[in-house]
Parts: structure tokens; C-alpha cells; sequence
């Protein structure tokens, strides 16, 4: 995460990351929101959720994910009796795991970093699945079993850049996408959600994704999270978005920025 002189800091979970940008102790956080395999990255979700207004997204990029399993010096793949790493990443290594580590136990870290101490301090041999990064952060400490044991070799994730709100956000390009969610009072309405959703292919808006998560304020009551391309300074958009309050109790927009697809990271 980017520090107020423009350090590079890394916090051990998502949540935690959330909790600095909006305490100021960063200016920016970078956040994984979703996977090219697993999907979305729930504990990103469920921030932005429980932050509401008090943050915005303004940059998404997507960036090609490379795992590596890292072990201490001394150690060989037939050593290891347990695995760390976060869920994500332990669920896109899944095939690599059942077909050479099928006996063996995985355990989940907060982070794919993070996954790397918890392996040092394990008490039997231990792998950690982690970023390449890791190998220089780590120099003398760990070695590389395997280089790139993600089952898919295209493993892309997308992440999104959040800040406080500012009411500054990057302007209308063409190609943007804005990220929203809402809720409502009474679930049990017939057809609300498709109303909802009307509000936008009414107006020839597409939906790029659309999710739901539990509401953490409501028993049994779901937010729905939308992407929908366009920037919210579209007067297209914003007819979308003042149709969507008529019919919503709860509308929150996190922000627009310029679509991932036009500016994908090699």
C-alpha cells in the first residue's frame, strides 16, 4: 500500500488494508476484487461493503498471477507434510496439490505473503505457496520447489485501487466502469430485483458482473453488487442510477474508472 511519502507498505490481511486508508495512515490500498478462476475474492467484497460510502475505487488493473511452492533449504516436495497458503491461491493450485501433494495438509494463511512466515514457524516440514516476489523477499531463508504450479496458466486477478472519498475521481474516458451495490427493505416483493436491473438494459447499460453477499446489517437479506460499464458522470448513467434509488432502499456507488481490458498489465 502507498504511505504518505510514497512507501510501498504491505499489510497482512485485506481487511487490515481497508482499516489504513480510511485511518489515513496510507493515502491508497491495493486490493485483490477478482480471480480469473476462483472469482470474486469475498473478503474484498464484504469490506466494501461494511465501509459503504467512506471509500471509492478509483483504478482497476488485472495482472497475471504466477504461484510458486517455497520451502526451506534442505527440504525436497517429498518432505512436506503441510501446505500454507490463502484460500485463493490454495484453490487455484488445486490439481497441482491432488496430484503431488495428495496426502498432505493445507492450511490457510492471510495472504499468499503471509504464507510465508507461517511456514517458517511451522513446527514439521512445510511449503508455502506464495508470489515469486517472495523468493528475493525471503533470500537465504527459502527455495523454489516449483515455479508456476497454478492449474491455469492464463491465472489473471483483478485489482482495484480504493482511497477515501474525495469526490475527486478520474474522468469520463469512454471505456469506464463503475462499481455500485444496493439493497432493499422488503426482499419478498415480486420481481424487485428484475426491476432493479431494468433501470440499467432499459438504457442499453451492460452489467458486467453482478453479485450478491449477505447483508451484514439484515437477517437473510442480501446486497447485490453491480459493474456496470459506463462512468457515473454519464448522463446515461446517472438517469440509471436516479431510477435505481426509486426502486432501492440503499444505493451505493464506489467509483469509476477506466475498464481493466484497455490497460491489462503483460
Amino acid at each position: 500500500m502507498m504511505g504518505v511519502e510514497g512507501e510501498l507498505l504491505f499489510y497482512p490481511t485485506i481487511g487490515e488494508v481497508f482499516k489504513a486508508v480510511l485511518s489515513g495512515e496510507v493515502q491508497k490500498g491495493i486490493v485483490p476484487i477478482l480471480n480469473s478462476g476462483e472469482g470474486p475474492v469475498n473478503p474484498t467484497m464484504m469490506a466494501l461493503i461494511a465501509c459503504g460510502a467512506l471509500v471509492q475505487i478509483e483504478e482497476e488493473f488485472v495482472l497475471p498471477i504466477n504461484h510458486v511452492l517455497v520451502t526451506r533449504p534442505g527440504y525436497t516436495l517429498e518432505d512436506v507434510q503441510v501446505v500454507y497458503s490463502h484460500p485463493q491461491a490454495l484453490g487455484q493450485c488445486r490439481r497441482y496439490l491432488n496430484g503431488n501433494l495428495p496426502n498432505t495438509r493445507t492450511v490457510e494463511s492471510n495472504s499468499t505473503v503471509a504464507a510465508v512466515p507461517d511456514m517458517l514457524g511451522s513446527s514439521v516440514p512445510a511449503a508455502a505457496i506464495a508470489p515469486q516476489s517472495v523468493l528475493k523477499l525471503y533470500e537465504g531463508e527459502i527455495v523454489p520447489i516449483k515455479i508456476g504450479i497454478q492449474d491455469n496458466s492464463h491465472n489473471e486477478t483483478r485489482f482495484v485501487m480504493i482511497g477515501k472519498v474525495s469526490g475527486v475521481l478520474p474522468g469520463v474516458t469512454g471505456q469506464d466502469i463503475t462499481y455500485l451495490s444496493f439493497g432493499f427493505d422488503d426482499e419478498d416483493q415480486p420481481c424487485l430485483l428484475q426491476r432493479a436491473l431494468s433501470c440499467f438494459s432499459s438504457l442499453n447499460i451492460n452489467l458486467r458482473r453482478v453479485e450478491s453477499r449477505p447483508d451484514p446489517m439484515g437477517c437473510w437479506k442480501d446486497i447485490f453488487i453491480l459493474e456496470a460499464e459506463g462512468h457515473r458522470e454519464d448522463p446515461v448513467m446517472q438517469a440509471a442510477l436516479a431510477s435505481l434509488r426509486y426502486v432501492a432502499s440503499t444505493v451505493t456507488i464506489w467509483g469509476s474508472c477506466l475498464r481493466a481490458t484497455h490497460k491489462r498489465i503483460k
